[in-house]
This record gives C-alpha cells, sequence and structure tokens, in this order.
C-alpha cells in the first residue's frame, strides 16, 4: 500500500477526518501528498480558526495504532490511551513544524496610514515565524528573510517620499537574487504560477498518475479580459479589449502593475478572475455590458520570462516534508519564503474610496514593474487581490506585462507579434447554452474528483457564498465558449 496522509484535529487525536463520498459512505479522507493535505488544512482553519490541525503519514498512524494495540484491553480506560496517543503524537509535530500559519492573504486595510501599520506589524510577525530552529537549520534563510523585510520597508518608505530611483533600486537588488532561480523567473510556458508542479517533474508526488501531469504540462494555457462598458454601448473590435495605444495612454489608470499614463496588458487565466477585478458579478450583468476575449500565445510569447508572485501560505507550507529530506523541495521552500515578503507587502487592498488618494497598496507593485523592465523579465503572475483568501489558485491568477517598447512612433508592443485573440463577446445567454469542443485550460486540468472518490479542493471556487466546482458554474461555461471562437493574430490587427 502506498504511503498516504491524513489529518488529524489536535484535539482529537484517536481518529483522522474523515468524508462522505458521492455514494454517502464515510471514509478517512486520504491525499497522496502532504501539500494537498495541508491545503485542505489552511481551507479548514479559514473556517475554525481556534482549531489545530496536524498531518501524520499512514504510516505513521498505523504505526501508532500498532503501538497502542497490545495494550487496550475492552475494558481499558480509552481517554487515557487517547491521552498518552497526543502526547506521543504532538512532540513528532513540533520537531518537524517547518509551517507558518496566520499569514492568510490578501489583507484589507481601511486607509494608507493603516496600509503602513499592518504591513510592518505582518513583516515583523513573519520574521518571528521563521525565527526558530526549523527554519534556522537552512543555512542563510532567516537572514535573507530579515534583509528582504528590511529593504521592502525602506523601498516603501521612499516611495512614499518619491524617491522612486532609491526605491526601485532596493526591489531590483532583491528581485536579482532569483532571478536565475526557475521557480521566481521562468518561461510562461513553464511557470508555476499557470501550469502548478507539472513543469517541475523532480517535484512529482509518488503514487500520482504520471499521465495526470503530463497532461498538465501539454494541454495549452488560456488566458481571458474583460471590458465592463454601460448598457448603451456595445463593442466589437479587437482594438477595444486589448491594451491602449500609446496615443490613447492619458486614458489609463493608476493600477496595482501600472502607473497612470503607463500601459499595461492584464490578462486572467479564468473569465472568473476578470469579473473579480473588474467588481462585476455574473448575476447582476444586467446593469452593465460586460465583454470577454480568450488570449493565446504562440511560440515566442510561451518564452516570455515571468516573475512568479503567486505564493502562498499554503504553498509553502505543503511544498516540503521536513522528515523527507528531499533537497529539492528543500530549496524550493527555502525560495518561497523569501520571496513571501514581497508578496504579503503587494496583497493588500484599501478600502478608502477617495479617487485623489495616492494608492499607497500600488506602489511597490509598479516599482517591481519598473525593476523588471531592467531585469530583462516581461511580465509578472500574482493571485487577484479581489478574492477573499488565497485559496485562489488556480482560478484566481492574473498576468501583467508592460508594454514597454511603445511610444510616440510606436502605437503597440512588439509583443503583439506573439499572442492571438478572440474578437470580444457580449456575455449573454447563448454563451452558457453553447457546447463546443474545445475547453479552456482550466476546465480541463482540474477535475471535479481525484480518484473518482475524492473531491479536489483546487478545483473550486467560491460561488453564491458557497465552494464550487468551477465545472458548475457559469463562467466554466463562458471559458469554453470564448476558446471556441476564431482566434486572430494581433500583429495583424494593430498594424
Amino acid at each position: 500500500m502506498s504511503n498516504k496522509y491524513v489529518i488529524f484535529n489536535k484535539n482529537f487525536v484517536s481518529r483522522p477526518l474523515s468524508y462522505i463520498d458521492k455514494n454517502g459512505n464515510s471514509k478517512v479522507l486520504e491525499f497522496n501528498t502532504k501539500q494537498k493535505a495541508q491545503e485542505y488544512i489552511e481551507l479548514l482553519l479559514c473556517e475554525y480558526e481556534n482549531e489545530s490541525f496536524i498531518v501524520l503519514s499512514t504510516d505513521e498512524w498505523y504505526q501508532k495504532i500498532g503501538e497502542k494495540e497490545m495494550e487496550v484491553e475492552y475494558s481499558a480506560d480509552l481517554a487515557e490511551i487517547i491521552s498518552e496517543i497526543s502526547k506521543e503524537v504532538k512532540p513528532i509535530y513540533n520537531y518537524y513544524d517547518n509551517n507558518i500559519n496566520g499569514f492568510c492573504l490578501p489583507i484589507q486595510v481601511e486607509n494608507n496610514d493603516e496600509y503602513i501599520a499592518v504591513l510592518g506589524e505582518k513583516l515583523s510577525e513573519f520574521k518571528e515565524a521563521i525565527d526558530r530552529l526549523a527554519f534556522h537549520s537552512e543555512t542563510g534563510l532567516v537572514e535573507e528573510v530579515n534583509c528582504n523585510s528590511d529593504l521592502i520597508i525602506s523601498a516603501l518608505q521612499d516611495l512614499i517620499s518619491e524617491k522612486l530611483v532609491d526605491a526601485d533600486k532596493k526591489i531590483k537588488i532583491l528581485l536579482s537574487k532569483y532571478i536565475k532561480n526557475e521557480f521566481a523567473v521562468s518561461d510562461l510556458e513553464k511557470s508555476y504560477a499557470f501550469r502548478g508542479i507539472s513543469a517541475y517533474k523532480d517535484l512529482y508526488p509518488n503514487g500520482i498518475d504520471k499521465n495526470f501531469y503530463k497532461n498538465m504540462l501539454e494541454e495549452e494555457l488560456s488566458f481571458f479580459r474583460a471590458r465592463v462598458i454601460q448598457k448603451n454601448e456595445k463593442i466589437d473590435d479587437i482594438k477595444d479589449i486589448i491594451s491602449l495605444p500609446f496615443s490613447k495612454r492619458n486614458l489609463s489608470k493608476d493600477l496595482r502593475f501600472s502607473v497612470e499614463n503607463e500601459i499595461c496588458l492584464y490578462l486572467g487565466v479564468t473569465s472568473h478572475v476578470c469579473f473579480m477585478e473588474c467588481q462585476c458579478e455574473i448575476e447582476n450583468r444586467t446593469e452593465k455590458n460586460i465583454y470577454l476575449s480568450a488570449f493565446k500565445f504562440n511560440s515566442k510569447g510561451k518564452k516570455l520570462k515571468i516573475l512568479n508572485l503567486s505564493v502562498s501560505q499554503s504553498l509553502i507550507n505543503g511544498i516540503y516534508q521536513k522528515k523527507s529530506g528531499e533537497s529539492i523541495r528543500r530549496k524550493l521552500q527555502n525560495t518561497l519564503i523569501e520571496i513571501f515578503p514581497l508578496v504579503i507587502a503587494t496583497s493588500f487592498t484599501v478600502k478608502d474610496k477617495d479617487e485623489n488618494r495616492k494608492k499607497y497598496e500600488y506602489l511597490l507593485s509598479q516599482s517591481i514593474i519598473r525593476a523588471i523592465k531592467e531585469l530583462g523579465i516581461d511580465g509578472v503572475a500574482y493571485l487577484s487581490r479581489r478574492g477573499k483568501n488565497d485559496f485562489q489558485y488556480p482560478h484566481g491568477v492574473n498576468l501583467a506585462i508592460p508594454m514597454k517598447d511603445i511610444g510616440e512612433t510606436k502605437e503597440y508592443s512588439d509583443l503583439y507579434s506573439f499572442i492571438s485573440c478572440t474578437e470580444p463577446v457580449l456575455v449573454t445567454e447563448k454563451v452558457f447554452q453553447y457546447i463546443g469542443n474545445r475547453r479552456s485550460y482550466i476546465n480541463l486540468c482540474y477535475p471535479q474528483y481525484i480518484f473518482d472518490t475524492i473531491e479536489n479542493v483546487t478545483a473550486q471556487i467560491s460561488y453564491n457564498g458557497e465552494k464550487t466546482f468551477y465545472g458548475k458554474t457559469p463562467y466554466s461555461k463562458i471559458d469554453d465558449y470564448l476558446l471556441n471562437q476564431s482566434f486572430y493574430e494581433l500583429n495583424s490587427v494593430v498594424e
């Protein structure tokens, strides 16, 4: 029997968590990897903040049961036995505890002042979370976290004081340390942000059919873009949904990864994240017209260098099992931990709606965009800040690509020779009734069930206040409808 992983509530360790399968049977909740188990724990913690859970391999669980079998008689005091097991399990948990907790993203604050204060607090808390034996045993890790956190705070202070050159230099120093790390910076086609671990064969867990990851790696990536306009308006030209030309840069707004009067192409991996970014709900589309297009990258576009900031607490916790000794996963977790302060700093939303407010929460992201232009990086992948928590992967990933080579004599970027897209489509009932041959990458690669019984938690989104399989939402229909439309090469459209 292959080793799997089970979850225990630390206050009730006599039996692991169970679930009801689609046939109505109660079964122990088992996961093929520690990462998947940890991701499920993170979901539980979002609902049960005061509870505490641990992960054990089934071998460890069976061993504990075996150790107690000869001691337990029918008249035994079960409470005492459970207490003894608990005492034995907790030291194991503490010894291998290389997890971090308390850093669910995004973070919402009231105003600029609170952003500065809470960011400082969170980075201090993160330093404290790393300041323990499990991480001190990793050479230089704690020091790098402290250094990166201090650089971020210093850069933010410079940005607030409008010392952009000084701030950008610090962000460039930070990013330069990871430019050759294939998890942090990679070709678009191989980025974890879009393909998960399928592009990293050394990370494939045991016990899972390798064809599962082969399909994830080979299926074509799909992206989407939305535009919301007034009910009495309509668009039908591709130029109306791609990024603005240089001559209309005055219409560009101050956004997370682009400043006013600068142009950036924003894409999402699903129509769902596009709706979120436009702050629209599919049920309220009668109030305005919502148009979407699908985008694809050609062979050259697939080689664009992308900075991956789609890092979450659950990913950090699940990627490496300390006692396994797997050096590749260990190094990867260290990289994620070192980068995470930058992810935290750029994962805030501010409630203050004052249009004249200088958006402090955007300053570091905008500095990143300026820095990557000098580092030869083409874009940034990140999780949407419109969601309620960091369990938006994979459906909530965005891609920001600055149009850095445009000017007075060049309306559109050469990057458009790497991209094709569909004509903009108005979201109407016909979209939801359409059945076509092509399916989006997310719809193809994230099925509802794993091994026909266990629900795939990474295939769910929050829809109408409930966790719902993405394939059962209207967004899934929109994605597939768009993928079945004709694609046009953008270099011919913008000529």
